[in-house]
Parts: C-alpha cells; sequence; structure tokens
C-alpha cells in the first residue's frame, strides 16, 4: 500500500518550493485544476502518465515526488489479470 502522505507532502512541498500555484501547475501538466488539488488532499493517488506529467512540468525526477514504484506496477498488475 503506498503511503499517500508522502506523495502529498512531496508534491506540495515542491511545488511550493518552485513558487507555483496549483493553477499554474495545471496549465504546465496539462492536468486539471482539480486532479491536483485531489492528489494533493490524497484523496486520488495518480496514474503513471499524469505523475510523468506534473514531474515534468515542475522539472524534477518523477520519484522526487512519487517515489513509489509499486503505485503504477500493482495498478498494472491488476489489469493484466
Amino acid at each position: 500500500m503506498v503511503n499517500k502522505i508522502v506523495v502529498t507532502n512531496n508534491l506540495r512541498k515542491i511545488r511550493k518550493n518552485q513558487g507555483m500555484s496549483q493553477e499554474r501547475l495545471a496549465v504546465r501538466s496539462g492536468i486539471s485544476k482539480q486532479t491536483i488539488i485531489l492528489i494533493e488532499k490524497g484523496d486520488r493517488l495518480p496514474s503513471l502518465k499524469t505523475a510523468y506529467a506534473i514531474s515534468s512540468a515542475l522539472r524534477v525526477s518523477i520519484y522526487d515526488i512519487f517515489p513509489f514504484q509499486s503505485i503504477w506496477i500493482n495498478k498494472d498488475h491488476q489489469k493484466l489479470m
């Protein structure tokens, strides 16, 4: 199971350290502001595509924000079954 608090804290911390608003991150990443809010609140875990878009918009490694590879491995494994 993924620790949503770590994902939430990492995303919010990196975004704020860069002086970026949720709205600006949404525009730069192509992800809706509502989705950014839900991820930061811990109400939604991002897909690999969404996580990559967010990390690219912030110009950091995907693992700086989302340090758990199992997030996507488990989802993909479940889809194959």
